[in-house]
């Protein structure tokens, strides 16, 4: 039986790095991690306690780490250095994240693309939240300056000179602006590449400010499916440098009304995928393969996982030894909502390749491996 997680398990930066980085939450430097627990307290703590317990049934313990982690990485920073910025505050960038992480990302990656809109939208936030200011301000303010300088009397160069002062380009401060350090370009131009492969799901959850995850950053959560007397926990994870899924099989608790969900996680069944297995299972999904089985994980190789395709949807189990097999039916639709995370979590171990440049390899690559299977 797996211990619960208690708040005093973490008590040392290191229990907290390692039991964030085993449920598949951001991978947090040390001094990043006590800026969010000075500012954070325990409510952080708290939060990485119900979700490795699995009391997060609605994801709002991953988003409020998400939201409070969302502008701490090493590419924002780079990215807001970049555009002048290069003293900013752990502690600001926290209360940015939680107020407007997601669109604060937007407008960065806009900012790295030259959209003078974008920086000025940066300024302001960076203005209000106390940043200081950055040069590119200065620089914006010195060239409007030199703008309203008397022009030539060159009929041709007047002409040039007031169509600038009546439609100054919205482009133009900003690329006079921009810095030479060679260090600071690059980690725009790394922000925006990586912004890229995002600004989609991002722009879509933008509607709600309550949505929970951001797209290129969305990169950690869960999602559970019931039967009638057992439920399946599907939980992204990442471990040195590799992403995967871990999955949790509970059974229900006993003396509930029908169609209740309380389960027994204190009891579950935790079997991990290899990043071989996930491609197996998303062929499956795919319709490709009819079935997969896994067996032998585990410290004491007991542990099997197994997935068929049936006709009106997929049949989905985890055992292990001593323990009752956790099985649960999946609907067309709801194995939909599982290929994409197996699908994004594929994506996320080749971050050059589009997650359609993935789903075409995995259909190109399933022919060979069928021809293998039937001899």
């Amino acid at each position: 039986m797996d211990k619960r997680l208690s708040i005093e398990d973490l008590g040392s930066l290191k229990m907290v790095h390692e039991t964030m980085v085993r449920l598949g939450l951001p991978n947090l430097s040390s001094e990043t991690l006590t800026a969010v627990g000075k500012q954070e307290r325990d409510d952080f703590k708290k939060a990485i306690v119900r979700i490795a317990n699995n009391e997060d049934g609605m994801n709002e313990h991953r988003s409020y780490i998400q939201s409070v982690t969302s502008l701490l990485s090493g590419a924002v920073m780079g990215a807001l250095t970049a555009l002048g910025y290069a003293n900013v505050s752990r502690e600001c960038l926290i209360t940015l994240g939680k107020e407007c992480g997601m669109e604060f990302r937007e407008k960065l990656s806009g900012a790295t693309r030259n959209d003078f809109e974008s920086v000025q939208w940066i300024q302001k936030k960076m203005t209000d939240y106390g940043a200081g200011t950055s040069e590119y301000k200065n620089i914006q303010n010195q060239t409007a300056s030199n703008q309203q300088r008397p022009v030539q009397h060159n009929s041709q160069a007047n002409k040039t000179n007031v169509a600038q002062h009546r439609e100054p380009s919205s482009q133009q401060p900003y690329t006079q602006a921009r810095p030479s350090n060679n260090t600071n370009q690059s980690s725009a131009r790394d922000y925006q590449q990586a912004s890229q492969r995002t600004n989609e799901a991002s722009s879509t959850k933008q509607a709600s400010k309550q949505s929970s995850q951001s797209n290129s950053e969305r990169e950690f959560f869960t999602m559970t499916f019931y039967g009638g007397k057992s439920a399946l926990c599907f939980n992204a994870t990442e471990k040195d440098g590799e992403h995967s899924i871990n999955l949790d099989g509970g059974n229900k608790k006993p003396n509930q009304p029908e169609g209740g969900r309380a389960i027994d996680w204190s009891d579950k069944i935790v079997f991990g995928f290899s990043a071989e297995e996930l491609i197996q299972l998303a062929w499956v999904l795919m319709g490709i393969s009819k079935g997969c089985k896994f067996s032998g994980h585990g410290p004491l190789h007991d542990k099997s996982f197994q997935f068929e395709l049936q006709a009106k949807g997929f049949f989905c189990s985890v055992s292990a030894k001593d323990k009752s097999p956790r099985a649960v039916p999946l609907s067309f639709s709801a194995a939909a909502r599982l290929m994409f995370l197996v699908s994004r979590q594929i994506q996320k171990n080749y971050p050059n390749m589009s997650v359609t440049e993935v789903l075409t390899m995995l259909k190109m690559m399933a022919v060979p491996a069928q021809k293998v299977a039937n001899g």
